[in-house]
């Protein structure tokens, strides 16, 4: 909160003296700034306090996806070596994922990276609740009544780890969510993984993230470089899956401690 004060409270005094630059003239927090003038109730703490949650979501949420499939492909080098492949094939031999790329649909936008960034969402979400919700009346919810004025967290953890829905849960499979299999789960029971609301940590809708493209095309664009110029593995090699790793749960689920890599140069990939 003291770090976001900060940073408003310079941008307010940047805004007041004509100096904010093309990028900041075109931010959330200018438009506020504007709003600010027309309704005197829109107080500098309550853009602080805005302000804030913008600033978490945008870093944590991020930096925990890039951290745990940075993870998960260092411990299975053979969902690396198909990743690297499909980039190299892709975006040619240290090849970028450039907006030009993102638009053309080349590859079908890169199904294999996708799915390793889904199914790394799936195993370890950065954040494991997709919703949170006031009642405003009483709700009857599976057989259980809930009160007027309750706070309602969705899970979205237990249902994509649900052996019931996903077989061999515990296992790393990006193949899960290539689109054959996709289609395969429509009409079954195992269909409800698919939801909006479980498959990105940005919710859905109206109310969803406004950030959630820049965060998807961050994650994508890191993870993607670094398999191009990089072959990775960790430190200690008697972790061998995500369920290794201790977590904490801060406002996002993060590693702790993350545990160190060791990177070689990439040569070029085999299909």
């Amino acid at each position: 909160m003291e770090h976001a004060s900060g940073l408003v409270r310079s941008f307010v005094e940047r805004w007041e003296a004509g100096e904010l630059n093309k990028y900041e003239q075109a931010s959330y927090l200018r438009a506020a700034l504007d709003r600010r003038l027309k309704n005197e109730h829109v107080t500098e703490e309550a853009l602080v306090g805005i302000s804030f949650i913008l600033l978490a979501a945008s870093v944590d949420t991020t930096s925990s996806l890039v951290n745990w499939t940075l993870l998960q492909l260092a411990v299975d080098r053979e969902a690396q070596r198909k990743l690297a492949a499909e980039l190299q094939r892709e975006l040619g031999v240290g090849g970028s994922l450039t907006p030009e790329v993102t638009q053309s649909g080349r590859g079908q936008w890169l199904p294999y990276l996708r799915s390793v960034v889904r199914e790394v969402h799936r195993m370890r979400p950065s954040i494991p609740v997709s919703l949170m919700k006031r009642t405003a009346a009483e709700v009857d919810m599976c057989g259980y009544t809930v009160p007027a004025g309750s706070l309602v967290m969705l899970d979205s953890f237990s249902p994509q780890n649900d052996p019931a829905l996903v077989p061999d849960a515990h296992e790393f499979r990006p193949e899960r969510w290539l689109p054959d299999a996709v289609v395969a789960r429509k009409g079954t029971a195992a269909e409800v993984i698919d939801h909006p609301l479980l498959r990105a940590p940005f919710s859905a809708g109206a109310r969803m993230c406004p950030g959630n493209k820049i965060a998807n095309f961050e994650l994508l664009t890191m993870v993607a470089q670094l398999v191009q110029d990089w072959e990775f593995e960790l430190e200690d090699a008697s972790i061998t899956s995500l369920l290794d790793i201790p977590y904490h749960q801060g406002t996002t689920v993060q590693p702790q401690p993350m545990p160190k890599f060791v990177f070689r140069k990439r040569r070029p990939a085999t299909a």
